[in-house]
């Protein structure tokens, strides 16, 4: 109880402290000075003559004369372009970062950017507690905490840029445009450029027009960190599905991949037995000594003392711990599963039904199931897999049924559209929690 005790005090002390040190913190945004230590790109945090808690002296932000041009040059070239042409993040941050003008000693990356260009900081509005410092979550905005600063940009230079961006948003244009470009695209999640190690993901040109797959390093940073090609997503989706189909799925090398893989799950299985076998030997001589100390204590043989106990418990903890390997051991034990040729054959037809005909949907499902990692080189592609998953693709098709029928092995399927992932009741029933 004193312990308890002593845990709800030090628990309510705490909170007691962070609601005071948040009021302070808000009354000292409220009066103009700064919370924290790092200032906003294009700004410094210095002192002033103003004391402030436990002797410290209270700071404001003020404009860095080395940083505010660059700061005035982004918004200039997002506004006005340059050469006459138009630059959008992705050109201003390759423009930085090849004249050498870095953020604080890293390069400029499209995030940053974004961020820069609608803070309202450089024109003039410092804002303070808008976001929940535990959830992350953006506060109701009359709880926000305004205060002036030195402005880095003049009002209408940051209006006119932020028209601009609204203008380039594409959420803003169709719906239409909108769905086109969120929709779920194949192989998102599986490619990696081999040249930096960072993933791929989609990007549009043309106002949405092409599509295309692209290293998310050149995305960020620019073309020059990374010679990978930019792949059509089209193309580069059809040309997976068919060498997938075309070079593994056949019933040849599926029959040879699944033989090799069951001979060193075999191989796998009998250390496996080995060591279970070890173990329950083990468990036994322990169980054997506990029963040949208990008898002796029962028989007057021998006292239990205070020795004598702690080499009972010392038994106990051993069997405890063979308990949890042996259980461990026989969980992780593998299960490789014989197929037939007739099996192999079917389920390689209906797999290659199945990644072909965008209709079904499974493409997505069937593809990360089956492929772990898909490599992109400047002159190569790399697919690799787990046969694992494989074995357990073709073993689950039930030879008879129907294309119409979700493959038992696709565990994310959704009958309806919607986020209800249990049945509908029958008529007369209902479902209960």
């Amino acid at each position: 109880m004193l312990k308890n005790l002593i845990s709800m005090m030090d628990g309510y002390s705490s909170q007691e402290n962070a609601k005071h040190t948040s009021r302070t913190m808000k009354e000292n945004a409220r009066r103009g000075f700064f919370n924290g230590s790092r200032a906003p790109f294009g700004y410094q945090v210095v002192p002033t003559d103003i004391p402030g808690h436990k002797g410290k002296v209270r700071k404001q932000l003020a404009v860095d004369d080395l940083e505010a041009p660059v700061v005035r040059q982004i918004f200039d070239l997002y506004r006005h372009g340059l050469d006459g042409k138009p630059m959008g993040m992705k050109a201003i941050a390759t423009h930085l970062n090849a004249a050498g003008t870095l953020m604080r000693g890293r390069p400029w990356r499209i995030q940053k950017l974004h961020d820069l260009l609608g803070d309202p900081t450089y024109r003039g509005e410092y804002r303070y507690n808008m976001r929940d410092s535990r959830t992350g979550l953006l506060r109701p905005e009359s709880e926000w905490i305004r205060y002036a600063v030195e402005p880095i940009v003049d009002a209408e230079t940051f209006e006119a840029v932020r028209r601009i961006r609204e203008g380039r948003d594409p959420n803003g244009e169709a719906p239409a445009r909108t769905r086109t470009l969120t929709l779920p695209t194949l192989l998102t999640g599986l490619l990696t450029c081999e040249r930096c190690g960072k993933a791929m993901t989609l990007a549009t040109g043309k106002s949405g027009r092409h599509k295309y797959y692209k290293c998310c390093n050149k995305m960020s940073i620019g073309p020059a960190v990374c010679q990978t090609p930019n792949l059509p997503m089209e193309k580069l989706d059809r040309l997976i599905l068919e060498r997938l189909v075309d070079k593994v799925l056949t019933p040849e090398r599926v029959t040879g991949l699944l033989k090799d893989w069951l001979r060193h799950q075999a191989l796998s299985q009998t250390a496996v037995d080995t060591k279970v076998g070890q173990l329950g030997r083990s468990l036994q001589a322990t169980d054997d000594a506990l029963t040949n100390l208990y008898r002796a204590i029962e028989r007057g043989v021998v006292d239990l003392d205070s020795s004598l106990q702690l080499r009972v418990n010392e038994l106990r903890d051993q069997r405890e711990q063979v308990l949890a390997e042996l259980a461990l051991t026989k969980r992780e034990k593998p299960s490789a599963r014989n197929v037939s040729p007739r099996q192999v054959a079917y389920a390689c037809q209906r797999l290659r039904d199945l990644l072909l005909d965008p209709d079904r949907g499974y493409g997505k499902q069937l593809l990360s199931l089956l492929v772990t990692e898909i490599r992109v080189g400047t002159t190569s592609i790399q697919m690799s897999g787990e046969t694992a998953a494989l074995n357990e693709a073709v073993s689950k098709m039930k030879m008879g049924t129907s294309l119409e029928k979700v493959p038992s092995f696709i565990s994310d399927w959704r009958a309806r559209n919607d986020s209800n992932v249990r049945p509908l009741p029958s008529e007369g029933s209902t479902l209960s929690n």
